[in-house]
C-alpha cells in the first residue's frame, strides 16, 4: 500500500486537502482521496513496472470519470503524472470533455514526437516525449501563467487568464484512439499550484 509523500525536500506547496484526485494504479483505479469514481473500458491492465508499485498500461483502452469535482475551481492548479515509454506510442494520454456529447475541454494528444497539453480556451504547452525511463510531467498554473515541467525542470510557459473548461467526463487514455506504448503512474489533480519554479521530483508516492 502506498503512503502519502511527506512534504519537504521537493518544496511542494499546498496540503493533502488541495488534492482533487489521486490515482496510484496499484492494481485498481480507485481515487485515493475518495472524491471521485472511475471505471475502465477496453484492455487496460496493471504493470508491475511502476514508478512506485504498479502502473496503468493501455491497449486501446481508457479509464474514465464523470465527476465534475475533478475540475480545479480557480486559476491555481496542477495536473501531473509519471510516464514511461514501452513501445510505439499512439493516442491521447488525457481527454477531458466539457460535456458528454464530446465538446472537448482539455487534451493531451500525441503528435508523433511529443505530448502537448491543450485546452479549448487558449492553452497549448509542450510536455516533451516519454522515454524508456520513468519521468515526471506536471502542468502548473500560478498567477495566470501556466507552465509545463518535465522531471522538475520548466519546459514551456504561457499566459493563461482563463479557468480550465468544465470537467464533464475525464479520460486517462482515450478509447478508440489506439492508445498504447506507455505506462502511467501517480496521476494527480490539485486545486493549488504545487510548484512555482524548478523542483526536485517526488521520491515517494503521494
Amino acid at each position: 500500500m502506498k503512503k502519502r509523500m511527506i512534504l519537504g525536500s521537493t518544496k511542494e506547496r499546498g496540503t493533502s486537502a488541495d488534492t482533487l484526485c489521486l490515482l496510484h494504479f496499484d492494481g485498481n483505479i480507485v481515487d485515493a482521496t475518495g472524491k471521485s469514481a472511475w471505471a475502465g473500458r477496453g484492455n487496460y491492465s496493471f504493470s508491475s513496472d511502476g514508478k512506485f508499485g504498479k502502473s496503468l498500461a493501455f491497449n486501446n483502452s481508457d479509464v474514465r470519470s464523470t465527476d465534475r469535482s475533478l475540475r480545479p475551481t480557480g486559476n491555481e492548479w496542477t495536473i501531473e503524472w509519471w510516464d514511461k515509454k514501452i513501445g510505439s506510442i499512439s493516442g491521447w494520454l488525457l481527454a477531458i470533455e466539457s460535456s458528454i456529447d464530446i465538446m472537448w475541454g482539455v487534451q493531451v494528444p500525441w503528435n508523433g514526437s511529443v505530448f502537448n497539453f491543450q485546452t479549448s480556451n487558449g492553452l497549448n504547452l509542450n510536455i516533451g516525449s516519454p522515454t524508456s525511463a520513468w519521468r515526471h510531467a506536471a502542468i502548473v498554473c500560478h498567477n495566470s501563467v501556466a507552465s509545463s515541467y518535465v522531471n522538475g525542470m520548466q519546459l514551456t510557459s504561457s499566459v493563461y487568464n482563463n479557468a480550465l473548461p468544465d470537467f464533464a467526463r475525464s479520460k486517462i487514455g482515450y478509447y478508440g484512439q489506439a492508445v498504447s506504448g506507455f505506462l502511467v503512474d501517480e496521476f494527480r489533480i490539485s486545486n493549488v499550484a504545487r510548484w512555482i519554479s524548478n523542483f526536485d521530483v517526488p521520491t515517494k508516492p503521494y
